[in-house]
């Protein structure tokens, strides 16, 4: 379906500026209130009638958080249309991602930085998860810095609730829909196996890491490696069986033999014992939010 025609549409109080590149979606483009000019982001999607759309789903999942949780350290969603074949969803302005200059090219942050960050989303990820909600890809491109020293996470396409109607935690099962990023992935994830909090941490630890150094010990394997390889079969240390394809079963192998100690090399000892937390996490299991948040200010 062509999108280049959209730009200069008009979907209510807003118009739609230039294409800045794919979510998983569809489009985004930079967007402006018609009346104030203040910058917007859109994404659009093609609608199906009769068929459930993701941007309406993360489009309600943010409301659930502004509105019912009060999370200011998430981005705000300010319309969603179905008009003439697209969706559209219009938030605030997320294009201040970490992690890349002017020109969108990816550069790496000072410790300082990073540990700003590392305290800022692992507050808004206890919230987050205090709504009953997991981010699930979380990457550079998912926290938008808003100030100085203050930070945000932004794109829910993937989010999901990990509890039920009656508030009790979902029960782990394999999940072969893998989504999100190879790369920052946590080692279950890559084992297909249902989704929780210790997933969104380690994901955080893995960004982490890529901010300051540049690189994750897999980057290379994975640049190296045909994404469009066949799936396999394999067993993981609980039994569980895995359909993985070549590509994830080896940046499996090689995330989950990565100690923490190597991984973190060169960083303050506090990012050495977030990963050992997180890692060891049970699937139902609370994250030390509050003790690494105050950790992560103190280094």
């Amino acid at each position: 379906m062509a999108f280049d025609n959209l730009i200069g549409k008009e979907f209510k109080d807003f118009v739609l500026g230039e294409k800045l590149g794919e979510s998983a979606a569809g489009p985004v483009f930079s967007a402006r209130n018609i009346y104030s000019r203040k910058p917007f982001f859109a994404k659009v999607s093609e609608y199906v009638p009769g068929k459930a759309h993701p941007l309406l789903k993360e489009y309600n999942l943010i409301q659930h958080l502004h509105c019912k949780g009060r999370i200011i350290s998430v981005p705000r969603v300010h319309y969603f249309e179905e008009q003439d074949n697209y969706c559209v969803l219009i938030m605030d302005d997320v294009q201040n991602t970490v992690g890349r200059d002017a020109t969108g090219q990816e550069i790496t942050l000072p410790i300082e930085t990073v540990l700003e960050i590392a305290s800022d989303c692992v507050l808004t990820l206890r919230r987050i998860h205090g709504m009953g909600v997991i981010h699930a890809d979380l990457k550079p491109t998912s926290i938008v810095q808003v100030a100085p020293d203050s930070f945000q996470i932004a794109h829910f396409g993937s989010s999901e609730f990990f509890v039920g109607g009656a508030h009790e935690h979902l029960e782990m099962k394999v999940d072969k829909n893998m989504k999100g990023d190879i790369r920052y992935s946590s080692v279950h994830t890559h084992e297909q196996l249902t989704r929780s909090r210790r997933d969104d941490l380690e994901m955080l630890g893995y960004v982490l890491v890529k901010l300051f150094k540049g690189r994750l010990p897999w980057d290379d394997l994975i640049d190296a490696l045909n994404k469009k390889s066949a799936s396999e079969m394999t067993v993981d240390c609980d039994g569980h069986a895995i359909a993985v394809s070549d590509m994830n079963k080896q940046v499996w192998e090689l995330k989950k033999n990565t100690k923490p100690e190597d991984l973190c090399k060169g960083m303050p000892e506090v990012f050495v014992k977030y990963m050992e937390h997180v890692r060891k996490l049970g699937f139902k299991d609370k994250p030390s939010y509050e003790e690494f948040r105050v950790s992560f200010q103190r280094a």
